[in-house]
């Protein structure tokens, strides 16, 4: 991996990753202007990604490592003093590194091989997980500690939701927000990415996003949704329409009255029911007990996409889960250092 490539190295390293001309392109288009400097936009990029995948993670690594990287290139070594880094590390816009992030994300994306699309489409796997810093004033105030602790004896938590690429793993887009409180739950940070989502896409995701809202969603934008039927739902397969043996189409009708979540215009913009399909399979595994899984997916052509086709994809999901896992520990994100929110 690039972490355990940079853990060998003693130099920028990212310098090959992140071209010169994709940073300033990226700062050009947000507007951010720089002066060609020891630490421009592109070098403090470079270190800045390098000093979190660092064992030591400190600034003097960090200028360490630049002058290395200076040195075999022919130019004299930069000062040890620390300061001038990291006032150009405070310079940089966070959109810069958002930007960069999709970008990257994207580029991989585009350049997937044919055969590691599932049936030639392109799958996106969409999870959320949690984030704590530590214990500051600012970060309470921004990102309140869970209401269960009592105040001085737990830590800032801030919500994620995350949209990798299913063939490659690499990390697409990120919504964040409080842990607690109105809107800021998953199902509504997933709502702010909905448009990165485009048409003829699938987005997998498990039961907590099966809602209403967001297989309208599907609907409105021309992609499919695949999830696993939410907890709270009553499957009936004697009714709808049946397409083989567990297998059905039944429709979600919109809420009678319009939920709290959902704006005036969205509920009215929202068709009056979106037809689902229903779909249930078994899971059998040595030395545990069978269990069942009920899919619910907009995907409704039982010919072109079978129940076994839809249960392997499904199955695919518990992906999202290692790699949220392997970035959080890789980037060492379990628990961020940041002493404020910006």
């Amino acid at each position: 991996s690039l972490a355990n490539q940079f853990s060998r190295s003693n130099s920028l390293f990212f310098d090959s990753q992140l071209s010169v001309e994709t940073i300033q392109a990226a700062c050009v288009a947000l507007g951010h202007s720089f002066r060609e400097r020891i630490y421009s936009p592109a070098i403090t990029v470079w270190m800045f990604v390098g000093q979190v995948l660092s064992s030591d993670q400190s600034c003097r690594d960090a200028v360490s490592r630049l002058n290395v990287w200076r040195v075999a290139h022919g130019m004299e070594p930069a000062s040890t003093d620390t300061s001038s880094y990291v006032e150009a590390r405070q310079r940089l816009p966070e959109e810069l590194l958002l930007g960069l992030a999709r970008s990257t994300g994207k580029d991989s994306v585009s350049r997937t091989h044919a055969n590691w699309l599932w049936k030639n489409r392109v799958v996106k796997v969409v999870d959320g997980s949690t984030l704590t810093m530590p214990d500051t004033p600012d970060n309470q105030r921004e990102y309140p500690q869970s209401k269960s602790q009592k105040p001085g004896v737990g830590f800032p938590i801030v919500r994620i939701v995350m949209i990798f690429a299913l063939a490659t793993g690499a990390a697409l887009e990120i919504a964040l927000g409080k842990y607690a409180g109105k809107q800021v739950g998953e199902t509504s940070l997933l709502r702010t990415l909905l448009s990165t989502i485009l048409p003829g896409e699938i987005l997998l995701a498990d039961r907590y996003y099966a809602t209403f809202r967001l297989f309208a969603a599907a609907w409105q934008n021309d992609f499919d949704l695949v999830c696993r039927a939410h907890h709270l739902r009553k499957i009936d397969f004697r009714s709808g329409i049946k397409l083989g043996v567990l297998d059905q189409i039944v429709s979600y009708p919109k809420p009678v009255q319009r939920p709290y979540w959902m704006t005036i215009e969205e509920y009215k913009a929202a068709p009056d029911f979106i037809f689902v399909r229903h779909l249930r399979y078994q899971v059998s595994q040595p030395g545990f007990r069978t269990r069942q899984i009920v899919v619910a997916t907009t995907l409704l052509n039982s010919l072109e996409y079978t129940v076994d086709d839809i249960a392997n994809l499904y199955r695919q999901r518990w992906l999202i889960e290692t790699d949220i896992r392997s970035l959080k520990t890789h980037m060492k994100m379990e628990h961020l250092r940041c002493k404020s929110p910006a």
